[in-house]
């Protein structure tokens, strides 16, 4: 099940919605990080705290405070919000808050100093074997502190707000990433490289996407824009507009998304509106078996172009909805379903 829409007052953002488990999806696919364009005024909705009566959790920071302490600041860091925060140099411990900051921090090789992550972190395999300290949008506060982290690396969609503004008030070091669009995910692993103590590793990162995406640009410039229907999630039908990231793998990719005018970031559509739309390609979120009967749904609507054609894909969502290292593996698998002309000197994935 999912919330979307206006969200609840526990949500880091108005728009924002997220995914809690569901047996039908997975842990696998569920939740998974959707970013979209945040507004000025909601980088700034951590400019103050509420205060709340939380005694257990205040008597574990004194027991762990020599802890937090240990280590003397070596850097200043401005996150996503725009505030400064206070590192140590190469910070032992990492608590990592999302599935796709774990994946960066062990794509930039700082994957053993990660202390803690989310019950969702669960590549590489490595992943899985470091200690849980609770959910994406929920992660337990008294895990974290029991961490005793050097840093930990939140993230603006996805992390309650609440959640991270403790964490903040009870004097921990908090980072918050956020990328707002494709072509800025290499930007923030090099950050993420210069917070975690890895700046070479993260500079290797970066620079490798950055060449991988470059590579599917210069494929599909030029070429005509085929339209895509981006089907985010089955019951009921959701898809993404311009103010998703996916909206941009979409264009970098040669596509162009029907429903790029709509005025929230996931809205939800009808099925009339699917059809009306004309899709030349239909790309729908899922994995493994609940793909095929994503895709035998379509099946009887034969007016639509990507059905008559055979053009409708299953995308695998960890690739695409994880703004992380692997989005140039969804970004070139999506090129390779809206312009497969464009890489025919590379036999297909």
């Amino acid at each position: 099940m999912f919330r979307y829409g206006s969200s609840p007052a526990g949500s880091w953002r108005p728009g924002a919605f997220m995914f809690s488990f569901s047996p039908r999806r997975g842990a696998c696919s569920s939740p998974q990080p959707f970013p979209h364009r945040p507004q000025r005024e909601e980088r700034k909705s951590l400019a103050t705290f509420r205060l709340s009566s939380a005694v257990p959790i205040l008597i574990l920071v004194l027991l762990l405070f020599p802890a937090f302490s240990a280590q003397v600041h070596a850097g200043t860091f401005t996150d996503a919000l725009g505030r400064k925060v206070d590192l140590p140099d190469s910070p032992r411990r990492i608590v990592s808050l999302a599935p796709h900051l774990t994946e960066i921090l062990f794509a930039i090789g700082a994957g053993d100093r990660v202390v803690g992550a989310t019950a969702f972190c669960d590549y590489p395999e490595a992943a899985r074997r470091v200690p849980r300290i609770g959910g994406f949008s929920d992660p337990s506060i008294e895990l974290v502190l029991a961490a005793r982290p050097d840093v930990v690396i939140a993230t603006l969609v996805g992390n309650r707000r609440e959640s991270v503004e403790e964490l903040i008030r009870l004097g921990l070091p908090v980072y918050v990433s956020g990328a707002e669009a494709i072509g800025e995910i290499p930007r923030e692993v090099r950050r993420i490289g210069a917070v975690a103590g890895a700046v070479q590793g993260g500079e290797t990162a970066a620079r490798r996407m950055e060449t991988a995406l470059a590579e599917i640009a210069r494929r599909t410039f030029g070429r005509p824009r085929v339209a895509v229907y981006y089907q985010l999630w089955d019951q009921p039908l959701m898809t993404v507009s311009d103010g998703s990231f996916i909206h941009d793998a979409i264009r970098l990719a040669g596509g162009r998304n029907v429903f790029a005018g709509l005025p929230v970031a996931n809205p939800r559509v009808g099925l009339e509106a699917v059809v009306a739309a004309r899709p030349e390609v239909m790309i729908l979120s899922g994995m493994g078996k609940e793909g095929a009967g994503l895709a035998s749904r379509w099946s009887r609507y034969a007016t639509i172009p990507a059905v008559a054609a055979g053009r409708i894909h299953i995308m695998n969502s960890d690739l695409l909805h994880r703004p992380g290292p692997r989005v140039i593996e969804g970004v070139e698998q999506l090129a390779r379903w809206i312009h497969p002309e464009a890489f025919s000197d590379r036999p297909g994935r």
